[in-house]
């Protein structure tokens, strides 16, 4: 899998900045495959580096997209600024000359990591990725009630204090001229509706079949891995029912 760690200054970066984010992305390659070479993306006081870049990771621009997006032709760019999150699973990295933005999908299915001071603000996927680049690390305490009772840790902490999670459903913003950010969060709503449970099957069905039409893949390049739980068989289920649906098509 890809991964992204991206680091901002308030004034210029330093003359090694995009080797160090090289190095450090080839330090957290996993060795069981042979990952591309890392990408740079330079702009004005801040890189960004994407570990093993490959098709499926989307650059626009200075954004990055590490996932995937439905988006509706009413709905703005993944990439544009100041706008909404959009519906899918991701991790997006949004940037311009004034503003840099971390935005996550409704449950984060792919966590942003950040840590800011008064010189730097940087973002990864990755936390070891942040602490590599800080070459220290503080403990954060706090989650140790979280691995003691469920092995994770848990809805907010990190392995170091310094390092924050954005929020699901989160923009985070850096306004890179006041060297300011701030967190902005979409509400989620759960209305409940009364009907039968047949109803309710079936409005399931229809909600997963259209996320399978409108994710687009090409089942020729991939390889689904079954693990034989209902989730894999149910995720194959619908992309041979969607394979066969298009061939279908006149």
């Amino acid at each position: 899998m890809s991964k992204v760690i991206c680091a901002h200054y308030k004034k210029e970066c330093p003359e090694n900045l995009t080797e160090k984010l090289k190095a450090i992305c080839k330090k957290i390659e996993p060795d069981n495959i042979s990952a591309n070479e890392p990408k740079a993306i330079n702009g004005s006081n801040y890189t960004t580096v994407i570990m093993n870049p490959v098709k499926t990771v989307t650059i626009y621009e200075e954004s990055v997209l590490l996932g995937n997006v439905l988006e509706r032709k009413d709905e703005k760019p993944w990439y544009l600024l100041n706008s909404a999150q959009p519906e899918g699973a991701y991790a997006i990295f949004r940037n311009n000359v004034d503003f840099a933005e971390l935005v996550t999908d409704a449950v984060a299915s792919r966590t942003i990591w950040y840590y800011f001071d008064k010189e730097k603000f940087l973002a990864a996927t990755s936390q070891r990725a942040i602490i590599l680049f800080l070459e220290s690390f503080e403990f954060d305490d706090g989650c140790i009630p979280w691995i003691l009772s469920t092995g994770s840790l848990g809805p907010e902490h990190s392995w170091d204090k310094r390092i924050s999670r954005v929020p699901p459903a989160s923009t985070i913003i850096l306004n890179k001229k006041e060297w300011t950010i701030k967190s902005e969060k979409k509400e989620i709503l759960f209305k409940p509706r009364q009907r039968s449970t047949s109803k309710h099957q079936k409005s399931l069905r229809s909600i997963i079949a259209n996320t399978f039409e409108n994710i687009q893949i090409d089942l020729d390049n991939w390889v689904l891995p079954l693990s034989g739980g209902y989730d894999s068989r149910g995720i194959l289920y619908f992309m041979l029912k969607d394979k066969t649906a298009r061939t279908k098509k006149p």
